[in-house]
């Protein structure tokens, strides 16, 4: 494969940015060549995070890059979205412990 070629697939995904709506068969993503940094960082590289269900996953993500309260996330869901539910908050704590990352720079995990 040259560079600049172009491969097609589907991967489960919802946006980075919490605000922002979930990516469709249209859009086209882009593999960054600059690492994320910070908690971000920490957070992808964590083996206990890639060992978690894909909604604990993105709500974590959000969590670092929206910080939202607890109740202000954006559901995840087929018809009907849901936030996280206590034990997803749960887990995402979890997590960010064994990532090394402080919870307390975060709201819903005041």
């Amino acid at each position: 494969m040259s560079y600049g070629s172009f491969v097609s697939f589907s991967v489960d995904s919802a946006c980075v940015n919490m605000e922002l709506g979930v990516p469709s068969e249209n859009d086209t993503f882009t593999i960054s060549s600059v690492p994320a940094t910070g908690d971000l960082a920490k957070l992808l590289n964590s083996p206990d995070f890639a060992d978690e269900t894909w909604r604990v996953q993105q709500f974590a993500i959000w969590t670092i890059t929206d910080n939202p309260t607890r109740d202000g996330y954006i559901g995840i869901g087929i018809v009907v979205g849901t936030g996280p539910s206590d034990e997803e908050i749960q887990s995402i704590q979890s997590v960010f412990v064994s990532a090394g990352i402080s919870t307390d720079n975060y709201q819903a995990l005041q």
